[in-house]
């Protein structure tokens, strides 16, 4: 078995042959999809540390599928042998989303903090890796609120006894990929009907888990965020939709982020690949009228559409309505 070994100090990032690298399917897929989440984090060199990203998605560096365009991410990787990890947030004067989220090895969610200082530990872990990812909410299309979210980012502060290594099997390229595109056309079947996809390991239902790794690790619970996918009906492809939001029930806020067949987001002539509550504008009614393709320079709130075109709503800290059931979105309905 191959290990890729990692480790601070200034030691570069190496490989040790020892066997042949591992085959990927359906049984080890979770454990190797999030070694190579955190191995992306590694290899900038932020083990035992958390790297502050201080502006939006880069559309040209997505380095997780279905990124989001409305918080600026900041990820770290931790060897829990190294010790406990202790995090403070700030809290944000204005009420904007702020949080923390905390993965093990196997993409589960220990918990999700907001303001104050917590520790997390090696049993509350349960695996010798963990990841976390911040998220502070930011209008993408506005730099001074950007600089603002930055304000907050700068108050973040974040310790370990000392940094450790970064130890994983290297695992064989073809059998990964194959089981992802497999996994990711099975998501596709279930066109958003899951069970619980991400949270504690009790929490969570298998499949559902399973499929998610594949299509959008790094997921919040679903008691912080709600994640409704949308795409055209066969034969609708290349025609205009119309999607039509009221009254979300999102009690921090909520958004619409276009993305391609793959899970990714592609530059467009417009520059919008994303809408929210704060930068869309309003109709009279108090709706927010999303047109999604077919744009115009003058286009009121227009996302084009890329090949395969499908799109995320994210309810962030959804209200009862949502975790109920109650609230379900309305379909994009096609542009004549």
């Amino acid at each position: 078995m191959k290990y890729a070994v990692a480790a601070l100090g200034g030691l570069m990032l190496s490989t040790t042959a020892i066997a042949d690298p591992v085959h990927v399917g359906p049984h080890n897929f979770v454990r190797a999809e999030t070694d190579r989440y955190m191995g992306v984090v590694i290899a900038r060199g932020e083990l035992g540390s958390v790297h502050l990203g201080r502006e939006p998605t880069d559309l040209a560096n997505q380095t997780v599928i279905r990124m989001n365009l409305d918080t600026l991410y900041s990820s770290g990787v931790f060897d829990m042998e190294a010790g406990p990890v202790t995090i403070t947030l700030p809290d944000a004067p204005d009420g904007r989303y702020i949080s923390a989220q905390v993965l093990t090895q196997d993409h589960t969610t220990i918990d999700v903090y907001h303001g104050g200082t917590n520790t997390f530990t090696a049993d509350d872990i349960g695996t010798r890796y963990a990841a976390v990812i911040i998220r502070v909410f930011a209008d993408s299309f506005d730099q001074n609120d950007i600089s603002i979210a930055n304000g907050l980012q700068d108050l973040i502060e974040i310790s370990q006894p000392a940094q450790g290594e970064f130890v994983v099997p290297e695992y064989d390229q073809a059998s990964f990929d194959a089981t992802r595109m497999a996994l990711s056309r099975l998501g596709a079947l279930a066109r958003g009907n899951f069970g619980i996809r991400m949270g504690t390991a009790e929490e969570i239902d298998p499949v559902s888990h399973l499929i998610v790794t594949a299509v959008g690790w790094g997921l919040l619970p679903e008691a912080e965020a709600a994640y409704f996918t949308g795409r055209p009906l066969p034969g609708d492809e290349d025609k205009p939709h119309e999607l039509i939001l009221s009254d979300v029930p999102a009690n921090a806020f909520w958004s619409v982020t276009m993305y391609n067949t793959r899970g990714f987001m592609v530059p467009n002539e417009f520059g919008v690949n994303a809408l929210n509550n704060v930068n869309a504008t309003q109709s009279e009614d108090g709706s927010y009228r999303i047109q999604l393709g077919g744009c115009e320079a003058d286009t009121l709130n227009c996302i084009q559409t890329p090949e395969g075109w499908n799109y995320v709503l994210r309810a962030y800290q959804p209200g009862e309505a949502i975790t109920s059931g109650e609230w379900q979105p309305p379909a994009p309905q096609p542009i004549d």
